[in-house]
Protein backbone atom coordinates (compact mmCIF):
# COMPACT_ATOMS: atom_id res chain seq x y z
CA UNK A 1 0.00 0.00 0.00
CA UNK A 2 1.42 3.60 -1.20
CA UNK A 3 2.13 5.25 1.75
CA UNK A 4 3.92 8.45 0.68
CA UNK A 5 3.92 10.04 -2.69
CA UNK A 6 7.16 11.90 -3.83
CA UNK A 7 7.70 13.86 -6.91
CA UNK A 8 10.06 16.95 -8.14
CA UNK A 9 6.96 19.12 -8.52
CA UNK A 10 7.32 19.99 -12.16
CA UNK A 11 3.43 21.11 -13.62
CA UNK A 12 2.07 17.62 -15.33
CA UNK A 13 2.04 14.27 -14.07
CA UNK A 14 4.23 15.20 -10.85
CA UNK A 15 1.68 18.06 -9.39
CA UNK A 16 -1.32 15.56 -9.71
CA UNK A 17 0.30 13.03 -8.14
CA UNK A 18 1.22 15.51 -5.13
CA UNK A 19 -2.66 16.65 -5.42
CA UNK A 20 -3.54 12.80 -5.53
CA UNK A 21 -2.27 12.45 -2.09
CA UNK A 22 -3.17 15.95 -0.74
CA UNK A 23 -6.99 14.56 -2.07
CA UNK A 24 -6.81 11.41 -0.30
CA UNK A 25 -4.95 12.05 2.81
CA UNK A 26 -1.60 10.11 2.17
CA UNK A 27 1.67 11.19 2.92
CA UNK A 28 3.74 13.81 0.12
CA UNK A 29 6.80 15.46 -0.70
CA UNK A 30 9.79 15.52 -2.59
CA UNK A 31 12.82 18.01 -3.70
CA UNK A 32 12.76 20.99 -5.63
CA UNK A 33 15.34 22.67 -7.42
CA UNK A 34 16.70 25.87 -6.19
CA UNK A 35 14.43 29.03 -7.69
CA UNK A 36 11.87 26.56 -9.15
CA UNK A 37 8.77 27.64 -7.76
CA UNK A 38 6.97 30.04 -10.38
CA UNK A 39 4.13 31.83 -10.72
CA UNK A 40 1.12 29.58 -11.29
CA UNK A 41 3.51 26.66 -10.98
CA UNK A 42 3.76 24.53 -7.90
CA UNK A 43 4.75 26.43 -4.83
CA UNK A 44 7.94 24.33 -2.62
CA UNK A 45 5.81 25.07 0.69
CA UNK A 46 2.20 24.29 -0.31
CA UNK A 47 3.44 20.77 -1.71
CA UNK A 48 5.87 19.99 0.98
CA UNK A 49 8.64 20.12 -1.38
CA UNK A 50 12.14 20.56 -0.23
CA UNK A 51 14.04 23.09 -2.17
CA UNK A 52 17.70 21.70 -2.73
CA UNK A 53 20.89 24.16 -2.60
CA UNK A 54 21.71 23.14 -6.28
CA UNK A 55 18.95 24.18 -9.41
CA UNK A 56 19.74 21.14 -11.53
CA UNK A 57 16.02 19.56 -11.66
CA UNK A 58 17.83 16.01 -12.17
CA UNK A 59 19.28 16.54 -8.83
CA UNK A 60 15.83 16.83 -7.61
CA UNK A 61 14.92 13.99 -9.43
CA UNK A 62 18.42 11.67 -8.27
CA UNK A 63 17.26 11.99 -4.78
CA UNK A 64 13.41 11.24 -5.47
CA UNK A 65 14.41 8.25 -6.96
CA UNK A 66 16.84 7.44 -3.94
CA UNK A 67 14.28 8.16 -1.43
CA UNK A 68 11.35 5.85 -2.71
CA UNK A 69 10.68 2.20 -3.25
CA UNK A 70 10.17 2.53 -6.91
CA UNK A 71 9.10 4.86 -9.67
CA UNK A 72 5.68 5.28 -11.79
CA UNK A 73 5.84 7.01 -15.07
CA UNK A 74 2.70 7.99 -16.69
CA UNK A 75 2.39 9.29 -20.63
CA UNK A 76 0.26 9.37 -23.60
CA UNK A 77 2.03 8.40 -26.45
CA UNK A 78 6.06 8.73 -27.15
CA UNK A 79 8.32 10.40 -24.80
CA UNK A 80 9.57 13.96 -24.77
CA UNK A 81 13.59 13.78 -24.90
CA UNK A 82 13.58 15.47 -21.29
CA UNK A 83 11.12 12.09 -20.49
CA UNK A 84 13.60 9.80 -22.06
CA UNK A 85 15.81 11.42 -20.18
CA UNK A 86 14.59 11.24 -16.89
CA UNK A 87 13.63 7.11 -17.53
CA UNK A 88 17.30 7.19 -18.31
CA UNK A 89 18.49 8.12 -15.14
CA UNK A 90 15.98 5.97 -13.35
CA UNK A 91 17.04 2.70 -15.03
CA UNK A 92 20.52 3.59 -13.87
CA UNK A 93 19.76 2.85 -10.03
CA UNK A 94 17.77 -0.31 -11.21
CA UNK A 95 14.45 0.36 -8.72
CA UNK A 96 11.71 -0.64 -9.68
CA UNK A 97 10.25 1.11 -12.55
CA UNK A 98 6.98 1.26 -14.40
CA UNK A 99 5.94 2.99 -17.41
CA UNK A 100 1.78 3.34 -18.40
CA UNK A 101 1.58 4.89 -22.07
CA UNK A 102 -1.83 5.86 -21.25
CA UNK A 103 -2.96 6.03 -25.36
CA UNK A 104 -2.24 2.10 -25.34
CA UNK A 105 -3.66 1.06 -21.84
CA UNK A 106 -7.41 2.26 -21.01
CA UNK A 107 -7.51 3.81 -17.49
CA UNK A 108 -9.16 0.73 -15.71
CA UNK A 109 -6.48 -1.48 -17.13
CA UNK A 110 -3.89 1.07 -15.87
CA UNK A 111 -4.95 1.40 -12.43
CA UNK A 112 -5.41 -2.59 -12.43
CA UNK A 113 -1.41 -2.89 -14.20
CA UNK A 114 -0.39 0.12 -11.03
CA UNK A 115 -1.90 -1.91 -8.65
CA UNK A 116 -0.37 -5.19 -9.10
CA UNK A 117 3.03 -3.79 -9.45
CA UNK A 118 2.64 -2.08 -6.09
CA UNK A 119 1.82 -5.03 -4.24
CA UNK A 120 4.28 -7.29 -6.44
CA UNK A 121 7.08 -4.61 -6.12
CA UNK A 122 5.90 -4.45 -2.28
CA UNK A 123 6.30 0.06 -2.87
CA UNK A 124 5.24 2.13 0.09
CA UNK A 125 6.89 5.41 -0.99
CA UNK A 126 6.43 5.95 -4.77
CA UNK A 127 8.14 8.50 -6.84
CA UNK A 128 5.68 9.82 -9.65
CA UNK A 129 7.26 11.57 -12.71
CA UNK A 130 6.22 12.10 -16.76
CA UNK A 131 5.19 14.74 -18.85
CA UNK A 132 4.99 18.20 -17.90
CA UNK A 133 1.11 19.88 -18.78
CA UNK A 134 3.46 21.99 -21.74
CA UNK A 135 4.53 18.50 -23.17
CA UNK A 136 0.74 16.89 -22.23
CA UNK A 137 -2.25 18.78 -21.70
CA UNK A 138 -3.89 16.08 -20.87
CA UNK A 139 -1.38 14.52 -18.02
CA UNK A 140 -2.51 15.93 -15.41
CA UNK A 141 -6.33 14.91 -15.03
CA UNK A 142 -5.57 11.15 -16.48
CA UNK A 143 -2.78 11.19 -13.90
CA UNK A 144 -5.08 12.48 -11.15
CA UNK A 145 -7.92 10.08 -12.17
CA UNK A 146 -5.49 7.00 -12.25
CA UNK A 147 -3.65 7.88 -8.97
CA UNK A 148 -7.33 7.94 -7.49
CA UNK A 149 -8.52 4.69 -8.98
CA UNK A 150 -5.45 2.87 -7.76
CA UNK A 151 -5.61 3.99 -4.19
CA UNK A 152 -9.28 3.07 -4.15
CA UNK A 153 -9.09 -0.30 -5.89
CA UNK A 154 -5.77 -1.23 -3.41
CA UNK A 155 -8.24 -0.01 -0.36
CA UNK A 156 -10.87 -2.69 -1.97
CA UNK A 157 -8.55 -5.42 -2.72
CA UNK A 158 -6.79 -5.45 0.70
CA UNK A 159 -9.93 -5.49 2.50
CA UNK A 160 -11.03 -8.53 0.09
CA UNK A 161 -7.84 -10.32 1.02
CA UNK A 162 -8.22 -9.69 4.89
CA UNK A 163 -11.61 -11.19 4.95
CA UNK A 164 -10.84 -14.04 3.47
Amino acid sequence: MIEKIISSGRTGTEKAALDAAIKLGMAYGGWIPKDASSPGGVKADHYNLTEMSTSRRIEALKKSIRESDGTLMLSHGTLSSHVKNTKNTIQRYSTPLLHVDLNSTNAFNAASLINDWLIDNDLNILHVTGPSENEDHKIYSATLDILQAVYFLNLTETSMNHSM
